[in-house]
């Protein structure tokens, strides 16, 4: 029960201080700003939550907060878009991770494709990120390295 006040408490507080970011729009990326990512240890990670009945496996609202270190950032954003309200069985999360304690990487941005499987979890289907840079003259995400 304390867990889950928890994680009520860190959405709520993420969610309340991050509502938008008016310099990130997912859409506005295009296929040459984004790099495909191994997904594998993640849905390791769902598998063996599954496997021992936690919780936020049901959620895939949850999973960012689970699988991805949010910690020590100026700036989370999450956005989920499902397929249908009433039992959907696909779902697309964008994570925006903002102020890296990094010299070169800013932040970075996930796009998350998951599919709902047979047992109810969410399993990711895709996983493509850009990151962006400190030392930059403009605010892009980009697949390049920083300078």
């Amino acid at each position: 029960m304390k867990l889950m006040y928890l994680i009520l408490m860190v959405l709520m507080t993420v969610s309340c201080s991050t509502v938008t970011d008016k310099n990130f729009k997912a859409s506005a990326l295009d296929a040459s700003q984004w790099q495909s990512s191994d997904f594998s240890t993640l849905n390791d990670q769902i598998l063996e939550a599954s496997s021992s009945h936690q919780d936020w496996v049901q959620d895939v609202q949850l999973y960012v907060y689970k699988l991805f270190d949010l910690s020590g950032l100026k700036r989370v954003v999450v956005e989920s878009v499902f397929d249908s309200t009433e039992n959907p069985t696909k779902a697309t999360v964008t994570l925006v991770r903002d102020g890296f304690l990094d010299d070169s990487v800013r932040g970075d941005v996930h796009m998350i494709t998951f599919h709902r499987t047979m047992a109810g979890t969410w399993e990711i289907n895709d996983l493509k990120k850009s990151h962006r840079c400190w030392r930059s003259s403009s605010d892009e995400y980009r697949t390049d390295p920083c300078p």
